[in-house]
């Protein structure tokens, strides 16, 4: 009989040191997911993965932050504040200790989409950028800094989803720097659409986003994102 009981007690043992290594096998670390809303006709939007809300992106222009989420396959959803109903509705791979945009553009009606990978790793001594055209309306356009070096050159609505180097992050020396949004080619006063006067510190990561006039201006403007 206490050879049957201590047999059952290494079984027991061992099944549970099973479990707890097929535990920790199973777990897949986690990876950083972030929404771009670019949709002008939808106001604010609620976030929701797996069923849970998780945040509220209060205007168009604005993003809900890289956040951590497990690794492995997340449900998404967007709606419209107060709205019964989702106007976007997708599975994504979160990849473990990747980043990524979910960005969404265009309008509710005909909302487009794209999923892509980033790299805001910061680095020492620099500011990290990068820039999306999300304006429907807004023609193509260059982002340059006052003495004409272009940062992000050409640019032109939703450039992203068919080239997804045109929003890799660029370096930039830390302190107060003057973006402007402006017809590609041109230079000086002429051309300019608008400015983004920011400081940007070293060891971050921030996003411009080019986007339709807002009334009453008829100029498409820049929002800046801390990331």
């Amino acid at each position: 009989m206490k050879h049957i009981k201590s047999s059952l007690l290494l079984l027991l043992a061992a099944l549970a040191l099973g479990a707890c290594k097929k535990d920790k096998n199973n777990d897949g670390g986690t990876g950083f997911l972030r929404v771009l809303h670019g949709v002008p006709d939808a106001g604010a939007v609620e976030v929701r993965v797996n069923g849970t809300l998780v945040g509220t992106i209060g205007s168009y222009g604005l993003s809900f932050p890289y956040t951590a989420f497990n690794a492995g396959d997340v449900r998404l959803q967007l709606r419209r504040t107060g709205a019964g109903t989702d106007f976007v509705d997708v599975n994504l791979q979160v990849i473990k200790d990747g980043y990524a945009s979910f960005v969404v553009s265009d309008s509710v009606s005909k909302v487009r989409s794209a999923y892509v990978g980033e790299d805001p790793t910061p680095v020492t001594g620099k500011a990290k950028v990068n820039f999306y055209h999300l304006g429907t309306a807004a023609p193509a356009a260059s982002f340059t800094l006052p003495n004409g070096t272009v940062v992000s050159g050409s640019r032109t609505f939703n450039d992203h989803v068919t080239n997804a180097t045109a929003v890799r992050y660029t370096l930039l020396d830390p302190g107060s720097v003057v973006m402007e949004a402006r017809i590609p080619g041109t230079s000086g006063v002429n051309g300019t659409f608008g400015t983004s006067t920011q400081t940007l510190a070293a060891g971050k990561s921030y996003t411009y986003v080019f986007r339709n006039p807002i009334p009453p201006s008829n100029s498409p403007s820049i929002t800046f994102i801390a990331n």
